[in-house]
C-alpha cells in the first residue's frame, strides 16, 4: 500500500500532461501512486498515459466516458486512493523534485490535528508575474475559517498540498455543483476542523495555457461559485462587516472580469453587415 496517492485530474492535454506526470514520477519521495482521472478527453490522452503505463507500475488510469469537471474526476481519485496522504497535481502544472518528499517528513513529525501542508508557487511562463502570493499559515494563526471567508489567505493552490485521509473523512469531498472552481469552497470548509502549516519553499511550478486563464467560462464559472459560497456561508459571513464586505467586493470583481471578458469578444467580432 503505497503511502501518498496522487490525484491528477485531466482533459484534452495530451501534449501537457507527460510534463506533470514525470514531476510526479521523479519525485526523490517514491513511496507513491499516480492515479489520472480521465475526465472525458477525446483527444490522444488515453494513449500516452498507457504508453507510460508500461514503463512505471505506480500510475494507475480510470477514464470516464463523459465530461463531469474536475471535482467529479478528484472525488473519483479520493475514493480509489490508498494512500494514507493525498495530494492533487494538474495536468499543465510541475512539481519540483523534493516537494513530496519534504511535505511528508513535515507532516509525519507535526500532530494530527494538522491536517495539511503546503508550499509556496511560483509562474513559470507568466508574462507578467512570479510568485504566487499566499499568507504563511502555522498551527497557532487565530481565526482561519474567518480570514479564509475574508478573502485574507492569498492564492491557495490545490497541488501545491499533502493532505492527511482524515481530512476527506471527516469534510467531505470535492463539492460537484463546481465544476472548475470548488477548490476555495474546500479550503474554507476543511479550515472549520483542521490546522494549516506552510512549508517556505517554492516547489510548484505553474504554467500559463491558453484555456486555464480568464476564460469567459472559468470567469463565469467563478463568479457562480462566488455567489454559491456567499449563500452557503452566509451566516458565519453576516456577523463581520468586514467580511461582508470583502465577499461582495469579490462578487463584484468577479463580475466585472466576466463584463470586460464577454465585452473583449464582441469588440474583437467583425462588423455586421
Amino acid at each position: 500500500m503505497p503511502t501518498v496517492s496522487v490525484i491528477l485530474p485531466t482533459f484534452n492535454r495530451a501534449t501537457l500532461i507527460p510534463r506533470a506526470i514525470r514531476s510526479v514520477l521523479t519525485q526523490s519521495y517514491k513511496d507513491l501512486e499516480l492515479i489520472i482521472i480521465d475526465d472525458g478527453s477525446i483527444d490522444n490522452t488515453e494513449d500516452i498515459i498507457k504508453n507510460l503505463m508500461q514503463s512505471d507500475h505506480r500510475i494507475k488510469y480510470y477514464k470516464s466516458s463523459i465530461n463531469k469537471g474536475v471535482s467529479n474526476a478528484r472525488n473519483i481519485g479520493i475514493k480509489i486512493a490508498a494512500g494514507k496522504y493525498i495530494a492533487f497535481q494538474d495536468s499543465d502544472d510541475e512539481w519540483l523534485p523534493g516537494k513530496l518528499e519534504k511535505q511528508v517528513s513535515l507532516l509525519e513529525s507535526l500532530s494530527t490535528d494538522i491536517g495539511v501542508i503546503y508550499c509556496y508557487a511560483f509562474w513559470a511562463n507568466h508574462p507578467k508575474k512570479k510568485v504566487m502570493h499566499v499568507k504563511d499559515i502555522f498551527p497557532d494563526e487565530p481565526n482561519v475559517f474567518k480570514k479564509m471567508l475574508g478573502l485574507k489567505m492569498g492564492n491557495f493552490i490545490l497541488q501545491s498540498c499533502l493532505f492527511r485521509r482524515q481530512v476527506f473523512e471527516k469534510c467531505g469531498f470535492f463539492d460537484e455543483r463546481f465544476k472548475v472552481t470548488g477548490d476555495r469552497e474546500f479550503f474554507i470548509r476543511i479550515s472549520k476542523s483542521f490546522k494549516f502549516y506552510c512549508l517556505q519553499e517554492y516547489l510548484v511550478k505553474r504554467y500559463k495555457t491558453e484555456n486555464s486563464l480568464k476564460s469567459s467560462k472559468n470567469n463565469f464559472a467563478a463568479l457562480k461559485s462566488s455567489i454559491y459560497i456567499f449563500i452557503k456561508y452566509f451566516p458565519d459571513i453576516i456577523k463581520d462587516m468586514e467580511i461582508l464586505l470583502a465577499q461582495i467586493d469579490w462578487i463584484l470583481l468577479r463580475l466585472k472580469r466576466l463584463i470586460k471578458g464577454y465585452a473583449k469578444r464582441m469588440l474583437s467580432l467583425p462588423p455586421l453587415k
